[in-house]
């Protein structure tokens, strides 16, 4: 990974057994996003120092995590999930075995 550029807010999620989810809008993200000319991929921070995240992120509804991404304790991930087409809304989910927050933040990698 090189460089990016956050392309919107963070935003905390706590996963758990029962898994937390969230959303990202069109009007959340900024800059040449905007426009949906830019892959979008999230930056997933796992900010426990013992347990795995298991996170999933769509373009439809998700109410569990169990495809997708496991990030490991005290991990960062860089995960595309937009290509360069028109923006949509991106879904997303994280469990863990018990209570840990997941931070995550929309970037375009710029170099």
């Amino acid at each position: 990974m090189a460089v990016y550029q956050i392309a919107g807010p963070a935003f905390e999620l706590t996963a758990n057994s029962t898994p937390a989810t969230g959303d990202i809008t069109f009007s959340e993200v900024t800059g040449n996003l905007g426009g949906g000319k830019t892959p979008l991929f999230l930056k997933v921070t796992n900010s426990s120092s013992t347990v795995p995240v298991r996170f999933d992120a769509n373009t439809a509804v998700l109410t569990v995590a169990t495809a997708g991404t496991i990030i490991g304790a005290g991990q960062t991930e860089f995960i595309q999930v937009l290509g360069s087409g028109s923006f949509t809304t991106v879904y997303v989910a994280a469990s863990a075995g018990s209570a840990v927050s997941v931070y995550i933040t929309p970037v375009a990698i710029v170099g």
